[in-house]
C-alpha cells in the first residue's frame, strides 16, 4: 500500500504546543480590491458529498443556481493540511463558492502526493459531461485551479506536476520547508511556465513554512509567480473564519482563471497587494 505521508510530519499536538493554532488572529482588509472580494459573493452556496467510485470521498461547495445566465463555473480542487478535514476550511471554501467557483475537497488528511487533488479535479471535469449530474454543461473545464494548505500545499505542487495540462492556476498556503517532507521535494525549476502560482504564508509561521524558504521556492520558479505573507498569521490561521486570506484568494483565481481585470489589479500592473499594510514580503514576476 502506497505511503501517503508528505513529510510534513506535522503532528497536531506539536503545532498546538507551539501556539501555531492561534485561531484568534485575523487581518482585516485594508484596500479596495481586497475589500471587494472579501465581501460575500452574489451566489448562494450549496454543499454536498461525492465519491468517484475509486474509493475517493469528497466534500463539495458550489453555487446553488448552477449555470444561471449561461455561466460556466471554474473548478477548484483543495488539499487539506496533515490530518485535517475540509470542514476545518469551510469558511474559505464557502466564500470561494459564493463567487461562482465549484470547489471539491478530498476528505483525506494525507494530501501530499497530489493524486487525490487531481482525482477531485478529474471527477468534476467528468461530471460536466454527465447528463445525469447537476453539473452537466455547467462547468468551465478549461479553468481549473489547485490550492491547499500545509501538506495540501505540497499536494498542490504535485497535482500540477502530475497533470500540468489539467490546471491553469495554483495557490499555496503555508508550503512547508523541505525538512518536513518525507517524499521527494518537487524541483520548482521544472514548474510549468504556463501556470501562475502564488505562494502565501503566515508571517508568524517561522517553523513550518519560513520566509527564507519561501524565497527559495519563489526564486526557482521560471515562469509566472508571486509570494506574500499575511501579517499576524500563524501556520493554521487559514482555518479561521474571516482569516484575512479570502479576499485575495478570490481575486487570484478570478484573475488567473477568468482574466478578471479588476482582480488583476491586486497582483499586476501597479499592484494593490504590496501597498496593503496587512501583508508583507511581496514579490512577483512574469504575471500577465
Amino acid at each position: 500500500m502506497r505511503k501517503r505521508t508528505l513529510a510534513m510530519v506535522i503532528l497536531a499536538v506539536m503545532v498546538a504546543s507551539l501556539g501555531l493554532l492561534s485561531f484568534g488572529d485575523k487581518a482585516s482588509a485594508a484596500n479596495a480590491i481586497e475589500n471587494y472580494y472579501k465581501a460575500q459573493g452574489s451566489w448562494a452556496v450549496s454543499t454536498g458529498t461525492a465519491n468517484d467510485g475509486l474509493g475517493h470521498a469528497f466534500h463539495l461547495w458550489y453555487p446553488t443556481n448552477l449555470g444561471s445566465g449561461g455561466y460556466h463555473h471554474p473548478i477548484l480542487t483543495w488539499g487539506n493540511g496533515t490530518n485535517a478535514t475540509p470542514s476545518q476550511y469551510a469558511d474559505t471554501l464557502d466564500h470561494l463558492a459564493s463567487w461562482g467557483f465549484v470547489v471539491i475537497a478530498s476528505d483525506s488528511g494525507t494530501q501530499g502526493l497530489g493524486d487525490l487533488m487531481l482525482a477531485g479535479a478529474n471527477y468534476m471535469i467528468a461530471k460536466n459531461s454527465d447528463s445525469g449530474s447537476i453539473f452537466y454543461n455547467k462547468l468551465a473545464t478549461d479553468k481549473v485551479g489547485a490550492f491547499g494548505h500545509s501538506q495540501g500545499a505540497g499536494g498542490t505542487l504535485n497535482a500540477v506536476f502530475l497533470s500540468p495540462t489539467t490546471f491553469k492556476s495554483a495557490l499555496t498556503s503555508g508550503l512547508p520547508n523541505p525538512m518536513w517532507w518525507s517524499t521527494p521535494v518537487p524541483n520548482m525549476a521544472n514548474w510549468p511556465t504556463a501556470i501562475p502560482i502564488w505562494l502565501t504564508r503566515g508571517a508568524n509561521d517561522t517553523l513550518i513554512a519560513s520566509e527564507s524558504q519561501a524565497v527559495i521556492w519563489y526564486n526557482a520558479i521560471p515562469g509566472k509567480a508571486a509570494k506574500a505573507s499575511l501579517k499576524k498569521a500563524n501556520h493554521n490561521t487559514i482555518q479561521n473564519a474571516n482569516n484575512g486570506y479570502q479576499g485575495y484568494f478570490v481575486a487570484w483565481f478570478k484573475y488567473t482563471l477568468e482574466g478578471d481585470t479588476y482582480a488583476r489589479g491586486a497582483f499586476a500592473g501597479s499592484p494593490e497587494l504590496p501597498t496593503n499594510t496587512n501583508w508583507q514580503n511581496w514579490a512577483a514576476k512574469n504575471l500577465p
